[in-house]
């Protein structure tokens, strides 16, 4: 959105259409813990902006729930899919932008019928840890894997809502920029609230009671919240389009200057 604001102002008469896959368009990422975990209880409060506000504002064409499937440069269109009706449209464009996000760096292989895998991004993804944590109630047990400064928003707002926490931290101490004197401070801090800390460990397995961790710990949950690094969510375009890389394997687009990729009218 920040990129399709911008060439309004830049261009009033452009004809500017955005494709989101999700509902929501604009929306404070930084909340979304503490919404998970009933500190802020109206979904509005964290709402920024609507498709609606957008489009009256900007002349923004926004389209949420549709889903950018393939780009063909030669042709200059790109498919687009409808997530609800399942049907896909074609598009043409004279400019580009791929803007899509992120997604999880881990992928945990191991028992589909395992503990719930949740990573909080978006409006839905509180929807889906919610649903999880209600479907268990009390006594829910939750794997936070991340002890960044997301990882510990989880951490909190989990135990707020009642759950037995673990964090899981690849890292001597969360908040690895931190020096240990600090990171002591904050591992007391865990330890008072209850919450049980895994240092230089990473989750290799999901099992059908829980995690498997590379030291050989077995950890019971209901729920693992992702909170590690990510990758680009489109990053390579082969002959079949655009392929998406939901299993967060390694892949690079090399960009020219101003983020110019070989395509002259495709930009990220």
């Amino acid at each position: 959105m920040s990129s399709a604001t911008r060439l309004r102002r830049l261009d009033e008469s452009a004809k500017i259409v955005v494709f989101e896959r999700v509902n929501y368009v604009s929306f404070a990422n930084c909340g979304l813990p503490y919404y998970v975990g009933g500190v802020i209880k109206d979904r509005n409060a964290v709402l920024v902006q609507t498709p609606e506000a957008l489009r009256s504002r900007f002349e923004l064409d926004i389209r949420t729930g549709q889903d950018v499937i393939a780009i063909d440069p030669a042709s200059r269109t790109v498919t687009v899919r409808d997530v609800r009706a399942l049907t896909e449209t074609t598009e043409s464009y004279d400019y580009l932008v791929l803007a899509a996000g992120s997604v999880p760096r881990d992928v945990f292989a191991g028992a589909a019928d395992g503990p719930a895998v949740a990573t909080l991004r978006s409006i839905d993804d509180v929807g889906r840890i919610t649903a999880r944590l209600e479907s268990v109630g009390d006594g829910v047990r939750a794997v936070v894997a991340g002890g960044g400064f997301i990882g510990l928003e989880a951490v909190e707002n989990l135990a707020h809502r009642g759950a037995e926490v673990t964090l899981v931290q690849h890292s001597p101490y969360p908040l690895s920029p931190l020096n240990p004197e600090m990171a002591a401070t904050v591992l007391d801090e865990l330890a008072t609230n209850g919450v049980t800390v895994h240092v230089n460990s990473s989750i290799t397995e999901l099992t059908p009671e829980g995690v498997l961790l590379d030291d050989g710990t077995a950890i019971a949950c209901e729920l693992v919240d992702r909170c590690t690094r990510s990758v680009p969510g489109i990053v390579h375009r082969g002959p079949g389009g655009v392929a998406r890389r939901p299993d967060g394997r390694r892949r690079r687009r090399w960009v020219a200057a101003h983020q110019r990729l070989t395509d002259p009218r495709c930009r990220r």
